[in-house]
């Protein structure tokens, strides 16, 4: 699966992003902040404090129309997980990797209005929820600390890790004014390995791990006057 991914969807997904920046119809810059929670087996089944680690990053946006925009975002954080927040003191292992994330995706804005009304008007403080799906990769160095022993210490993976994921998620934009909007959103990022934790033969090895970036965004739309629309 990760094979094809990388060989033949990746690149059609390149490429149809290459093809959309030719009809693109607003360019906007953003800053990205949150938080990260990873999904796996040295993961509680619901976010705690402690679990949660920072992440940032920036964004490029291309507005289509007003139901579609493209987005080119980049991010850089941290994931950790611990048996600690599992209860699972027989295993008793740890990670944290330092994460950094490219990715490519598409932005439906189901409600998806003009910025500005048919009198010419700007549309301030519209709220404007969407979704989004697309492709991108992960790069992490993890710090894997199983238990001593030879056992466990033959089952520590690589610490260098190149992983395809798939992010998907929803959020919630609001046009504060001609220049400026904010963002919320929640992305899932689906990765096609067992091992980003280094924990696979002793836990789960049918099941792939995840991780979650959750924050706020704030954009600046480059072309503002120009842009009558979207």
């Amino acid at each position: 699966m990760k094979t094809i991914v990388c060989s033949v969807v990746l690149p059609c997904f390149f490429l149809f992003f290459l093809s959309k920046l030719h009809a693109q119809r607003s360019t906007e810059l953003g800053i990205w902040g949150g938080t990260s929670f990873y999904l796996g087996d040295l993961a509680p089944d619901l976010p705690a404090p402690e679990t949660l680690s920072g992440v940032g990053g920036l964004a490029v946006g291309f507005g289509i129309n007003p139901f579609v925009f493209l987005r080119l975002k980049g991010l850089h954080g941290e994931l950790k997980g611990s048996d600690a927040f599992t209860h699972n003191a027989v295993r008793d292992w740890s990670f944290r990797a330092t994460l950094s994330e490219l990715s490519l995706q598409i932005m439906y804005h189901p409600l998806g209005k003009g910025r500005k009304a048919p009198g010419g008007y700007f549309r301030k403080w519209q709220l404007s929820p969407y979704l989004f799906w697309g492709m991108g990769a992960s790069w992490m160095y993890a710090r894997r600390l199983p238990p001593s022993g030879e056992t466990f210490q033959a089952n520590v993976a690589s610490p260098d890790l190149f992983l395809i994921n798939l992010p998907m998620g929803a959020g919630l934009r609001l046009d504060v004014s001609g220049r400026l909007s904010l963002s919320a959103e929640t992305g899932w990022r689906l990765c096609f390995s067992d091992q980003l934790d280094g924990v696979h033969e002793l836990g789960r090895p049918d099941t792939n791990d995840w991780y979650v970036l959750s924050g706020i965004g704030i954009s600046w739309i480059l072309n503002a006057e120009v842009d009558r629309n979207y």
